[in-house]
């Protein structure tokens, strides 16, 4: 390989970097927003208006929040193609050079999860990111059934003015 070669699949492996570790910030940031929100819309004391904004935001944040994770995973995925490619072409296989220099295989670390129970064994082998899409899938749903419920509550709570009009 060229030592440009080497420079542009350099710069392209970063990139992929900096977007799987966005992937996995996107998450956590998200249950901290949510956790924020849901502890004004499930306050008592929260207004019926004020819990209707604060699920619209909820709802808002998770569908945005579910977006960006869904768009990190592929464009880290379009930087793993082309580096897979430039592997292929070459035959030079980078990534496993890389890992290999890093995290030596050795017969412990490849026999460790032959001794762990079934369920753990299924569990690691479960992909994350379908997990997280279906965690943040639910946040959206739960949002948009908290919005719900407040425009029912907001509703009741317009009911008694609008009679009392009349």
């Amino acid at each position: 390989m060229t030592d440009e070669a080497v420079k542009t699949v350099s710069l392209v492996e970063g990139r992929r970097r900096i977007f799987e570790n966005f992937l996995w910030q996107v998450p956590a940031v998200s249950f901290t927003g949510q956790a924020f929100i849901l502890t004004i819309v499930l306050r008592r004391t929260t207004s019926p208006l004020g819990r209707l904004v604060a699920a619209s935001f909820g709802l808002c944040a998770a569908i945005a929040v579910l977006q960006a994770f869904v768009r990190h995973r592929w464009t880290e995925e379009a930087h793993s193609e082309w580096l897979n490619s430039r592997e292929q072409g070459t035959g030079v296989p980078l990534t496993t050079v890389l890992l290999d220099e890093a995290f030596p295989p050795t017969a412990q670390t490849t026999s460790h999860w032959s001794k762990e129970p079934e369920w753990v064994q299924w569990l690691g082998a479960q992909s994350a990111f379908v997990l997280w899409r279906r965690v943040l899938a639910l946040f959206v749903l739960a949002d948009a059934f908290l919005v719900f419920l407040a425009v029912l509550e907001l509703c009741e709570a317009w009911a008694p003015l609008a009679s009392g009009a009349r």
